[in-house]
């Protein structure tokens, strides 16, 4: 069937997709964006908040470990696999699925969590994770890169206690970036500028093993991407906030983007990102890849070559959002046909065709707020998730830039109180219906004030130990 236009994906999904599909998160709001395309929809999540009685009222099953079994709480691992386990929730999954087999979406997969989806029967939407990891890794992805032949920052590999500043700077340069293979919003990279600052970071990762990457100095940007049966599909590539220590207490960390940054890059530098994605999309269901994955590129100021960061092989933090911009333009969003690939169900759609109508930027940006301590936080009180003015006052229910369609308007995604927000971990988003950076690069004073208003609505108290 085609599936061209967004005027036939109703009749597309009620003739392929009333099947039971369960999207199990920790964050409810990794959930958001397909609770009113697909008629078969349930979440399972660890943390209360706001979006679970959002979608709760949209008529879409939740089962919340916070809210539903408080007495495990607090000593829970929040992961999927953790919840897939618990009996609770396979008695959910099994009376909400009425005798169909569960079809478990997620966030990113692992070993434990295929052990558990092949224990309990149910059929896991991702790819291996074996191959996630190949790809993802931050030092692996060098040799696929190297493989590819393009795309790939100048770098060393080795352990710290091998590797010398001098051979570093005289290889890389003054200044460059080191990485660990793993790691989460920043956290795992590192900035190094001086002898002094390699000295004191050998001091504390000795037989740690690393990749060091010459400092490329540019503008950074992520692209929304899917292996498809009919070719890589692809987003207009956006603007990454990186640096925001104000909002991610890692130097090397996201906090957001801006989809309606002009970069400003030349035909040539356009061409350049596309290729690059589609030949890293082409490699990647070479080897047995398929669905959504994300890219964060480089591109150099001086000599405009284009350079890929990192190959996010998963569903990515931006899809929500992107989901719900892409149903705003009318377009079939990427996360349903990422479904449709890991269910196998043929469609038709033109790859070249749907890169077209997607290269467009769009008037929406999202900021991530994180706990910059290096401790646990606790709020007793928080604000209500919806649709605030420019100035702060609640205007209505809503989670969704859909539903704030007046410039002056902003979205705030809040967590709940009464549970812990460890180190850097995220407690709310806010999203606009416009960029929030200028031509240099910087957030406007204007967003920062607004931010700043909003983190002074959340009331905290010492950390729960």
């Amino acid at each position: 069937m085609q599936l061209n236009l967004a005027s036939s994906i109703e009749p597309f999904v009620q003739k392929y997709l009333r099947i039971p599909v369960f999207y199990v998160v920790p964050d409810p709001n990794w959930a958001l964006g397909l609770e009113e395309i697909l008629p078969w929809y349930a979440v399972v999540c660890a943390d209360d908040s706001p979006t679970v009685d959002y979608l709760q009222g949209k008529g879409i099953p939740v089962f919340c470990v916070q809210r539903d079994l408080p007495e495990l709480f607090f000593d829970f691992k929040r992961s999927s696999s953790s919840l897939l386990r618990l009996p609770e929730v396979q008695d959910f999954i099994r009376e909400t699925s009425r005798g169909e087999q569960p079809r478990i979406m997620v966030f990113k997969t692992s070993p434990a969590l295929e052990k558990a989806a092949e224990d309990l029967g149910y059929h896991l939407l991702a790819v291996d994770s074996r191959l996630n990891r190949r790809f993802e890794d931050k030092i692996s992805i060098l040799s696929e890169l190297e493989i590819l032949g393009q795309g790939a920052i100048p770098s060393l590999i080795g352990r710290v206690s091998d590797l010398s500043y001098a051979h570093l700077n005289k290889s890389l340069g003054d200044r460059f970036v080191i990485q660990f293979s793993r790691g989460f919003a920043g956290n795992s990279t590192v900035f190094i500028a001086s002898e002094d600052e390699f000295r004191e970071f050998a001091r504390h990762h000795q037989e740690r093993r690393i990749k060091c990457s010459k400092l490329i100095r540019g503008q950074s940007l992520t692209i929304d991407a899917c292996v498809a049966s009919g070719g890589t599909l692809f987003s207009h590539y956006f603007y990454q906030i990186i640096g925001e220590q104000e909002y991610n207490r890692f130097a090397g960390g996201t906090s957001g983007n801006d989809y309606a940054y002009d970069f400003r890059f030349s035909p040539a530098v356009d061409e350049h990102i596309r290729s690059l994605v589609t030949a890293m999309g082409e490699y990647m269901k070479k080897q047995g890849y398929r669905g959504i994955f994300g890219l964060d590129m480089i591109v150099d100021n001086e000599t405009e070559q284009v350079y890929i960061i990192e190959d996010n092989a998963r569903l990515v933090a931006s899809i929500p959002v992107f989901t719900r911009l892409q149903t705003l333009d009318s377009e079939v969003p990427m996360a349903l046909i990422h479904l449709l690939e890991h269910l196998r169900i043929p469609y038709e759609l033109g790859a070249e065709a749907y890169n077209e109508q997607l290269w467009h930027r769009r008037q929406a940006s999202q900021l991530i707020l994180r706990n910059t301590e290096e401790d646990d936080i606790f709020f007793s009180s928080c604000p209500q998730s919806g649709i605030y003015s420019r100035g702060g006052a609640f205007k209505r229910s809503g989670c969704s830039l859909q539903e704030a369609a007046a410039a002056d308007e902003f979205v705030l995604l809040a967590s709940s109180p009464g549970r812990s927000i460890g180190s850097n971990i995220e407690y709310a988003q806010v999203q606009r219906p416009c960029g929030i950076i200028g031509s240099d690069r910087t957030m406007s004073t204007e967003t920062r004030a607004l931010v700043q208003r909003v983190k002074d609505m959340f009331q905290r108290k010492a950390a729960v130990l």
